[in-house]
């Protein structure tokens, strides 16, 4: 199914009111202000609990997490695609490996083809010298060939690890995909610059010994650290981490922008996302222009999407039955310059697709 999908229009009005709210707050006569949504929705017949989308050839793709307690511990990791009004499952990727337990899940999509890493997640301090992972490949989102490799884990031995997809980043002549990490916590005030660091391949996956410094002057003591994700758009590094006294009481979602200041060095600071009584959940660029997506903290089925900062648009899913559904952990996935998917599970195997269209020119 290619994008655009099968699609449920806003009506005239909305879309009226929606433009009507942007030009509150921007100068209309030197800017023209379109925005549309259209919403679409997925079955899935598979209970993820997590779950990874990208796209590839212009089709949308998950990786689907599942976790079935019937078959004792052993989770199945699938690739999907979306077809028509349903997600089909196409490949199981953990069964073809000799890991145990939940891994550490990277995927890169390179122009033509899509590169998944399987790596073994051990707990954190017990980590040894060598990490065991399963490169996937596939030229056609299809069939996927795979090999095991050894990753050295000397640059990462410390750094907490999190499941992401991204795009490579080009570093003078050479692409290369990364694997970064973020320290959980600051025992000293010291100068370090390895609170967060990166591993690269230059080889779409093979092999990974250069090593990332990120120079972020925010880094601070008394508070953790995780879930740190990076983001490349434009050939543009950033990263989205959590911030909070422990894993399950977050105080802040960070996103951080880089710059290359030499070689591989970067050096990062804070963009300022934080609204009151809004949970940060995902940032996208269109035309170099930050979208950014918010729970609201007191309610879970309210979403907001923000243009240029101040500008939204309200995201409340309906209401299915008696169970309360909600837009709580809502994902981009960027198609191009001018369209973005915001999507999230609605419902237990019920996912709301909502592809947004903006346009800000003089």
């Amino acid at each position: 199914m290619i994008i655009p999908f099968h699609k449920k229009y806003i009506s005239f009005f909305q879309f009226v009111l929606v433009v009507l709210l942007l030009c509150r707050n921007i100068n209309c006569d030197s800017h023209h202000v379109f925005v549309r949504t259209e919403l679409s929705f997925v079955k899935n017949s598979v209970l993820c609990i997590g779950n990874m989308f990208f796209t590839y050839k212009r089709e949308l793709y998950n990786i689907c997490l599942d976790y079935s307690r019937n078959e004792g511990d052993e989770p199945h990791i699938y690739v999907q695609k979306k077809v028509k009004d349903s997600w089909i499952t196409l490949f199981d990727l953990f069964k073809e490996t000799d890991l145990k337990g939940r891994p550490h899940i990277f995927t890169y999509i390179d122009v033509e083809e899509i590169i998944i890493l399987l790596c073994e997640n051990e707990k954190f301090g017990n980590r040894k010298k060598d990490l065991t992972c399963y490169r996937f490949y596939s030229n056609d989102g299809q069939e996927y060939n795979n090999s095991e490799i050894t990753i050295s884990d000397n640059i990462l031995k410390d750094k907490l690890l999190s499941s992401y997809s991204s795009f490579p980043l080009k570093i003078g002549d050479h692409k290369y995909f990364l694997i970064c990490g973020i320290s959980p916590y600051k025992l000293k005030d010291d100068h370090k610059k390895d609170n967060i660091l990166c591993m690269a391949s230059h080889d779409k996956g093979h092999t990974w010994r250069t090593k990332i410094v990120i120079n972020y002057e925010g880094y601070k003591l008394g508070v953790q650290y995780f879930f740190l994700r990076p983001y490349i758009s434009k050939n543009i590094l950033s990263f989205h981490f959590y911030v909070g006294d422990n894993i399950n009481n977050v105080k802040n979602i960070n996103f951080i922008e880089c710059i290359n200041e030499k070689d591989f060095e970067f050096t990062c600071s804070n963009k300022d996302f934080l609204k009151v009584d809004k949970v940060l959940q995902d940032v996208s660029k269109l035309n170099d222009q930050y979208i950014v997506s918010y729970g609201n903290d007191n309610n879970f089925n309210e979403c907001y999407i923000f243009f240029n900062d101040e500008n939204s648009i309200l995201i409340k899913p309906e209401k299915y039955g008696n169970q309360n559904v909600g837009c709580y952990g809502g994902k981009f996935v960027k198609i191009d310059e001018h369209r973005v998917l915001f999507i999230y599970s609605s419902s237990q195997g019920i996912y709301n697709i909502h592809t947004i269209y903006y346009s800000n020119y003089g």
